[in-house]
C-alpha cells in the first residue's frame, strides 16, 4: 500500500492539472493517515516527491 501513495504522490507533483493533482494527494493522505506513522509518511513520501519535483524543475 506504501508503494501506491508513494507513486500517486509523486504523480501529483508532476502532474499539471491541478485538480487532479490535489485528488490524488487528498486520496493519498487518506490512505496514510489509516495506515502509516508521519515520520514513514514525510521521509518515504512527501520529501521524496518534493526531491522529483525539483529535480524535474531544474532539468528544464
Amino acid at each position: 500500500m506504501l508503494e501506491q501513495i508513494v507513486a500517486s504522490y509523486k504523480e501529483a507533483t508532476l502532474d499539471t492539472d491541478r485538480d487532479r493533482a490535489a485528488r490524488i494527494a487528498h486520496e493519498a493522505e487518506m490512505i496514510e493517515m489509516m495506515d502509516a506513522s508521519h515520520e514513514d509518511n514525510m521521509f518515504k513520501i512527501v520529501l521524496p516527491a518534493m526531491d522529483l519535483k525539483e529535480r524535474s524543475i531544474s532539468e528544464h
